[in-house]
């Protein structure tokens, strides 16, 4: 797993290759996967959780032939992880995100026709 999100003591999420995302509502001793199938060919590089259980996803995208395979770069859900929705799209690969509260986020990584490493992803509602 690469990432970690958890909003108390017992509910978190993790994520990690192959567009995996799981929940525990127990402190991590059972786990549920939240299936994302969009994201299921992408490394997801990062999870965020708030209380109530909105949530983003981040996901690195292959490339395949020297373009992006896949163009879902931050997945949304407003339900825990039960149901997802592309949030950010157009090609492009994101290696990090951060969000200083539900209402502020940045992504970076790459995206094609801008430096390697710059801001592809502003979030505020």
């Amino acid at each position: 797993m690469r990432r970690c999100s958890f909003i108390s003591a017992r509910e978190g999420w993790i994520c990690g290759d192959s567009g995996q995302v799981w929940h525990t509502q127990d402190g991590g001793q059972t786990w549920e996967r939240c299936p994302a199938p969009f994201l299921s060919n992408q490394r997801v590089t990062g999870v965020v959780f708030f209380p109530g259980g909105e949530g983003f996803a981040s996901a690195t995208v292959p490339f395949v032939g020297g373009r992006l395979a896949a163009e879902v770069a931050i997945a949304y859900t407003p339900d825990g992880g039960k149901t997802w929705q592309p949030a950010v799209t157009g090609w492009k690969s994101v290696s990090a995100m951060f969000f200083l509260d539900r209402g502020h986020g940045w992504a970076c990584g790459v995206s094609p026709g801008f430096g390697k490493n710059s801001l592809v992803a502003l979030y505020a509602p």
